[in-house]
């Protein structure tokens, strides 16, 4: 916005108003003297029309100067004196009160070439006090002046329409003063012509806007600086460090949707040394950040006790961390796409604990599963339950090696009791189910045979039988792990924690599964 000023031709000063010699004189007489209504033409080129007094001119009179000037208005003693109107050859028109020939000190009308009118006080031919001018680009001020300047206490009104009251220091908006343009409003602080200091700045709104955006603070040079708290149209709020009419340095963004934002900000963005995110619902991350997302080591802690700590990717956990869930159940392994995939250790409220392989946040691959009576399982799981072949010993120190489905033995298999009695053949939904043979451990004779509903049993076969099933433990101990190709990848338990158009949201966790026998 263009600054009015008031023109320079303000401070010119009046032409002198010489003494008039006579040179030629054509009027009324009295006494041998000039007395009553004449016309004077002198030496030097004045001309004057009007009353005289006593050989003088006096009463009211017109007079045009060599220079081109004409003044015009009442006369005492020679000169002009009281009331009267100046005509000036630069085109400048002063009307007021003149004393020995100059224009006196008070009020008075001075109208300039340019377009400009000031109409105020006059003090040593100059505008000094209190006064009103209007601009020839239609701006217009009234309020005090000092040596001609705008200076203290005034009210602006610009071409635009908007408007400044306020202090003023040599035609400068200064000190402390209050500018609108339509909506927009500040209140506060100013030095040379801008916003420095503290103050309040009042946005212009726009439709679908749900809250005036606003901001109280520093500012510097018209750019918000230092501490200030900056509301937006969205509902947001910003509460920090500025420079540059940026957010820089430490801050606390408050979304709309109630998330929380606590920071290190540079150049208007965030950051990814740490931030600290608050959510609505009490879930609070703290950890490294980078392009609008959680991106490196971090911690998200959920409103339903959920807590992970580890490794973020693009918002998602991804590679080594470490979550425990409200019931207390530990989980300790690699991480991707938000999910459990790859080795990890499972450590349940119950006691129970499990080490091996996950895929899509379930067991998945070879595992073993010690549980909290004693008993362990080594083999194959799918679907998060014992599916494939398996070894499992009991409590009892009894084991089964063979099949297994839905966490049950299921399949073919082979059952050494705690009395050393042996089950071998076909197991269905936990239970002996179809083809079968039971040894006890006492049919067993010195021969190596041992006796069954009248057959005879090599122990010797019995015993290799024994021998194959550990040489398959070993074999899905040592069996490589799943691989991550293919995978269809579902929802997250604990969510994506990412930002878009400066907003984060986060998914709650699904309930972690339990450990099952």
């Amino acid at each position: 916005m263009k600054q009015s000023r008031v023109p320079s031709s303000l401070l010119s000063q009046t032409p002198n108003l010489p003494n008039l010699r006579a040179d030629r004189y054509k009027g009324d007489y009295m006494n041998d003297t000039r007395h009553g209504v004449g016309e004077l033409e002198t030496a030097d080129g004045e001309s004057y029309q009007g009353e005289f007094a006593h050989g003088v001119r006096s009463g009211y009179g017109v007079c045009r100067y060599p220079d081109g000037s004409l003044y015009k208005g009442q006369w005492s003693s020679d000169r002009p004196q009281g009331e009267g109107t100046l005509f000036m050859s630069n085109g400048d028109v002063f009307e007021g009160v003149f004393d020995s020939g100059a224009r006196a000190d008070g009020p008075g009308k001075l109208s300039y070439a340019t377009g400009e009118v000031y109409e105020g006080n006059f003090q040593a031919d100059v505008p000094e006090g209190q006064g009103s001018c209007l601009f020839s680009d239609g701006a217009s001020y009234t309020g005090a002046w000092s040596h001609g300047l705008m200076n203290g206490k005034g009210s602006l009104t610009f071409s635009s329409g908007a408007t400044y009251t306020g202090d003023f220091r040599s035609c400068k908006r200064h000190g402390q003063g209050t500018m609108q343009d339509g909506d927009a409003k500040y209140s506060g602080e100013w030095t040379d012509d801008k916003r420095n200091g503290r103050g309040t700045m009042q946005y212009a709104t726009q439709p679908g806007d749900n809250a005036v955006p606003s901001y109280s603070g520093g500012w510097c040079n018209d750019e918000r600086s230092g501490h200030g708290v900056m509301r937006y149209a969205d509902g947001s709020l910003y509460d920090g460090q500025w420079s540059r009419d940026m957010r820089h340095g430490q801050g606390t963004l408050s979304l709309p949707d109630g998330q929380k934002w606590i920071a290190e900000f540079r150049n208007d963005e965030i950051v990814c040394e740490k931030v600290r995110v608050e959510f609505p619902d009490s879930s609070v991350y703290e950890g490294q950040f980078r392009g609008g997302f959680a991106h490196g080591q971090g911690s998200i802690q959920l409103s339903n006790g959920t807590r992970y700590q580890g490794e973020f990717v693009q918002g998602m956990r991804q590679g080594q961390g470490t979550d425990i869930s409200a019931t207390g159940e530990t989980y300790s392994g690699s991480y991707y796409n938000d999910k459990r995939n790859g080795s990890g250790v499972i450590r349940y409220p119950n006691g129970s604990v499990y080490r091996g392989e996950f895929r899509e946040s379930v067991r998945s691959g070879h595992g073993v599963l010690e549980e909290a009576d004693g008993s362990r399982y080594d083999g194959q799981f799918s679907e998060d339950k014992k599916n494939g072949r398996g070894v499992k010993t009991f409590c009892d120190g009894s084991q089964y090696t063979g099949d297994w489905r839905n966490d049950m033995r299921d399949g073919i298999g082979s059952m050494r009791f705690a009395d050393n009695s042996v089950y071998e053949g076909m197991w269905k939904d936990d239970r002996r189910h179809g083809h079968g043979s039971n040894v006890n451990g006492s049919q067993l004779n010195n021969t190596g045979l041992m006796s069954l509903s009248g057959v005879e049993v090599d122990k010797n076969k019995l015993n290799q039988t024994v021998s194959q099933s550990n040489k398959f433990l070993q074999s899905i101990r040592t069996a490589p792990p799943p691989s991550r190709s293919g995978l269809q990848l579902g929802s997250s338990s604990l969510g994506q924690v990412f930002v878009g158009s400066g907003a984060i949201s986060a998914q709650q966790t699904q309930n972690s599964r339990q450990g099952k026998k």
